[in-house]
């Protein structure tokens, strides 16, 4: 390839396009790390989490199996599985055991219907509807008869561990920082209220804000007010306040939807944070579902210490899936550690994602042009999937590979349709999910739900409607497809040789047109790359036409060409010795290729070969020194428990120099897909 002269300089698409393939063999490039404006305007404060789980006395433990017991009761005679009045009753419990017996005994006394809508809004990922409203009476009615049936439950408070677990830390966190103020969430209001009551006692100033009350008021006192401590706050009312005067953030409770921890914790993790350590209290009760469930899987999220991005959204309903099959069916320890790995591993893959994403973002703000252009020409040259294309390609796979499978389109205009699979495609699908531990559900491997749901394609990723699935070009069924189609072409190697005429509206002379398209692919230890190279040639003037103009033409006539036979203009001995060129430039184009590859990769494994050599060289230095040190000591065991490490682990460094070595051969091969005739007629 030869090198650009100073004319093509001129061109700015040209050193965009330069630059671009500099930063793709720069090995530096992936050391250097991006800084974003928020971290050159203060640096982020770390997060620190402290977990405050406490034991429940006699009488808690009673009332906690009593109430559930009422409420598994209710919900068999009233055939009510899941939902937001299910699992209400638990976060009023995992709250404070104090005030829920307080606000079930008293129902006529507290704002019932405000009081739910404060929880739902707090505690779950939803809105408390009017028929939840009106459905929640009987179910506190029966959670009430069955709290009175226990008698006296004074001691609830008199005894109450978990506010003395708060108290007790609160007094040595304000001996050792004076005049700091504490934020403390609860989603319920009740607890709230007998919170307030019980720190004035104790002698702490406390403010109380939650809805209904006057933000602004409440928000001024707690800033400056010298006689107030603490403000006790519901997440519904303090959304979109900054608080970062505050380093200490309390959740008394713990909301069984991550975006609502993320909100709370935002309230003082803000730029402005003069702390450069922010504290986060987590109080729950050992044994309750805040501790199997919660705790457990928001600690293996790492949601305390870092903020999941924009991840809250997507792993909440997999969490309140969760939630509901714990308290309705009771999972065992182990279904429900297997249920944590599961959402545990989806959101590590997300967050790789992120992080790929991210990394690659330096590069595509840095040659703006250069992906600008690229994006015309995707357009331009049909590099993208149309939602037909993306329709006919599901339907006619199904079609073919699993007669009677079928799609009955029922809205063109939005592209609905219902889709009929055989039991064999169901079944294969299922086990691709399984095999592939793909996370992401899909009725089409439900014969239950398949007929139930509406399914829409669309080239765009976006949000699906109540009863709907989403199917773009990013969906698992894709993948599914592509590796089918994939065995089926292993087994019978297929060439396409096509003859048509498009009309390209002047963008190419009228006449006729040999071309070649053929796959290359390329492997490197376990990397894989390939792409499809389109090659064109005028039997006008025998001259090659570049590659992209090549795709160009061939989309064209993909997309909006028609058959054509009459071809009696034609010369064979030009048409051979034509597609003979055009075979010969496709093989320098291979070359050419792998000849770049391989450059790229023999600068990845020097590097790597001199970093591993380089760390060789540091650990035996120390095993060495140890060693040394261990024998002048005459500590004969520990000497030769520390040349064990060494052996051991030269033996890992050699196995990774081998596999490294062996990711230098670049192994390749150009396959045909097609080739053909075009007449451009206009």
């Amino acid at each position: 390839q030869r090198l650009p002269n100073d004319e093509d300089l001129k061109s700015s698409t040209v050193r965009a396009r330069l630059a671009f393939d500099l930063e793709k063999v720069n090995l530096l490039g992936k050391i250097f790390t991006r800084t974003r404006k928020r971290d050159i305007d203060g640096k982020r404060p770390k997060r620190e989490a402290a977990s405050l789980g406490v034991d429940m006395s006699d009488t808690e433990r009673m009332v906690y199996s009593v109430v559930t017991q009422a409420i598994q009761d209710y919900a068999d005679e009233n055939d009510m599985t899941t939902g937001f009045l299910f699992n209400m009753p638990q976060q009023q419990m995992c709250s404070s055991f104090a005030a829920a017996v307080y606000w079930w005994r008293h129902q006529k006394e507290v704002d019932v219907t405000g009081d739910l809508s404060e929880l739902a809004g707090g505690g779950l990922s939803k809105e408390l509807t009017y028929s939840e409203d009106r459905r929640s009476r009987p179910l506190f009615d029966a959670i009430s008869h069955a709290v009175e049936s226990l008698g006296d439950l004074s001691d609830l408070e008199v005894n109450d561990t978990k506010f003395e677990v708060l108290l007790q830390a609160l007094i040595r966190y304000r001996e050792e920082n004076p005049h700091k103020k504490i934020l403390l969430f609860s989603f319920f209001k009740q607890t709230l209220r007998y919170l307030k009551r019980r720190l004035e006692k104790e002698g702490f100033g406390v403010e109380l804000l939650y809805g209904g009350m006057d933000k602004e008021a409440a928000l001024d006192a707690f800033k400056s007010s010298a006689k107030i401590d603490i403000l006790l706050a519901s997440e519904v009312a303090a959304e979109g306040v900054d608080l970062q005067f505050s380093s200490l953030v309390i959740n008394y409770d713990l909301p069984w939807n991550p975006m609502r921890v993320e909100q709370r914790i935002g309230r003082i993790d803000r730029l402005g944070q003069a702390a450069s350590v922010i504290q986060i209290w987590n109080l729950f009760y050992n044994d309750s579902i805040d501790d199997r469930v919660y705790m457990k899987l928001y600690g293996k999220l790492e949601i305390f210490t870092n903020a999941l991005g924009g991840m809250e959204d997507i792993i909440g309903e997999r969490i309140d899936e969760l939630t509901s099959r714990y308290l309705r069916h009771g999972l065992s320890e182990a279904e429900l550690t297997a249920q944590i790995v599961e959402i545990e591993m989806a959101i590590e893959n997300m967050r790789v994602l992120e992080r790929e994403l991210d990394d690659k973002s330096m590069q595509l703000v840095a040659h703006g042009d250069f992906i600008k252009q690229a994006i015309n020409e995707a357009r331009e040259f049909g590099r993208f999937v149309r939602v037909d294309d993306l329709i006919a390609y599901v339907d006619e796979f199904f079609k073919r590979r699993y007669s009677p499978s079928t799609l009955h389109c029922i809205d063109p205009n939005r592209q609905l349709f219902k889709i009929d699979l055989s039991a064999s495609a169901v079944s294969d699908i299922a086990d691709y999910w399984h095999q592939n531990r793909i996370f992401s559900p899909t009725k089409l491997a439900t014969p239950a739900l398949i007929g139930k749901t509406v399914f829409r394609f669309s080239n765009r990723v976006g949000q699906s409607a109540p009863g709907t699935e989403l199917i773009t070009q990013f969906h698992p069924i894709t993948r599914f497809i592509a590796s089918k189609i994939d065995l089926e072409q292993k087994a019978r190697p297929s060439k396409t040789i096509v003859a048509g005429a498009v009309e390209t509206k002047g963008k190419f002379p009228i006449g006729h047109y040999l071309f070649g398209c053929q796959r290359f692919g390329f492997t490197s230890g376990k990397q894989a790359i390939e792409r499809l190279v389109f090659q064109a040639m005028s039997l006008s003037d025998g001259r090659l036409i570049d590659v992209d103009r090549s795709e160009l033409l061939v989309n064209l006539s993909l997309t909006s060409g028609k058959p054509y036979a009459d071809h009696n203009d034609l010369d064979g001995e030009q048409l051979v010795n034509g597609y003979g060129e055009l075979l010969q430039s496709i093989h320098d184009l291979f070359e050419a290729e792998r000849s770049r590859l391989q450059r790229e990769t023999n600068d990845r494994v020097t590097v790597q070969l001199t970093a591993l050599e380089n760390y060789k060289a540091t650990e035996t230095a120390k095993h060495n020194a140890w060693v040394n040190a261990a024998v002048a000591e005459k500590r004969m065991s520990v000497a030769k428990a520390q040349e064990t490490r060494l052996k051991n682990l030269l033996a890992k460094l050699d196995v990774k120099r081998e596999g490294i070595e062996k990711s230098k051969n670049l192994g390749g091969s150009p396959d045909f897909v097609a080739a053909g005739l075009i007449t451009v007629l206009s």
